[in-house]
């Protein structure tokens, strides 16, 4: 009894051996496609579209000429879906091809971060200078709106940092203005200023002015700078920047003592009256 149970388990046991070899090759093709996995991953969605490079200086002003063999930093963004980490491609002569990756060939960004890139210019012409976004699982936005980029052998300096105060008080000299600007070819570089008021600098190596205004009102002041190119503070032949505007108020700051007198007009009037 016990040798028949024993024949019959090991007939059984060859049967499901046989069974199994004989289905694990179908259940691996049926699983598998075009060498596609089982599983799948949902649908990846490209980054949006970037927004138009620009210059990393908000202050520069996009429409100014660039300087050929100059070298400029420009900056761009855009957001993917996903989250997933970015990089950027980079087209700069505007041939709808990916002249440079940043950061690199193999490295990303995380999502949504500005992304900053150096070049130098070594052509003359006008480009149109676009960036596309492309995610860690290779899918890509659509190439930015252009950037248009003239580039000229010779061109004047450009203003890439403006500081100074959004008020100031009436009747007092008002904190320092601050313009920085470079020149391509490192030459001597003038501002002007124009306080908006009927007065300005004229042509000036300062570039940390201050000034005073006399009225209570809104003041749009005008900056500018040139180059010198012989150096010898004559500026006639010199090459101009674009106009930049600030706009500042100019306000009237009562003391304590005025404030409780334009709000207590009884005690102005029993002031002379006081014994001390």
């Amino acid at each position: 009894m016990a040798k028949e149970s024993l024949k019959k388990l090991f007939v059984f046991s060859i049967i499901i051996l046989f069974l199994f070899v004989s289905i694990l090759p179908s259940i691996n093709s049926s699983s598998t496609t075009n060498n596609q996995p089982l599983i799948t991953c949902l649908d990846n969605t490209p980054p949006d579209k970037p927004q138009a490079p620009r210059f990393k200086s908000n202050d520069r002003d996009p429409t100014e000429p660039c300087c050929w063999k100059a070298g400029y930093d420009y900056k761009a963004q855009t957001f993917d879906p996903d989250g997933d980490d970015i990089r950027y491609g980079w087209d700069w002569d505007g041939d709808d091809a990916v002249d440079e990756w940043a950061p690199s060939e193999t490295e990303y960004y995380g999502n949504y971060a500005w992304q900053r890139r150096y070049h130098k210019w070594e052509d003359i012409g006008t480009f149109n200078l676009k960036v596309l976004a492309e995610d860690i699982h290779g899918a890509r936005s659509e190439w930015s709106d252009p950037l248009i980029t003239v580039v000229r052998e010779k061109c004047g300096p450009y203003i890439e940092e403006l500081k100074g105060p959004s008020y100031a008080k009436v009747n007092r000299e008002s904190a320092e203005f601050y313009v920085g600007a470079f020149d391509c070819q490192d030459e001597d570089i003038y501002y002007w200023f124009d306080w908006g008021d009927g007065t300005n600098t004229g042509w000036t190596e300062d570039c940390t002015p201050r000034h005073t205004w006399t009225e209570r009102k809104s003041y749009t002041i005008s900056i500018k700078a040139i180059d010198d190119p012989d150096g010898d503070g004559n500026v006639s032949d010199g090459i101009e920047t674009p106009t930049y505007h600030r706009t500042i108020d100019v306000k009237y700051i009562r003391s304590k003592n005025t404030f409780i007198l334009e709000h207590f007009p009884l005690l102005a009037k029993l002031l002379p009256f006081l014994p001390f």
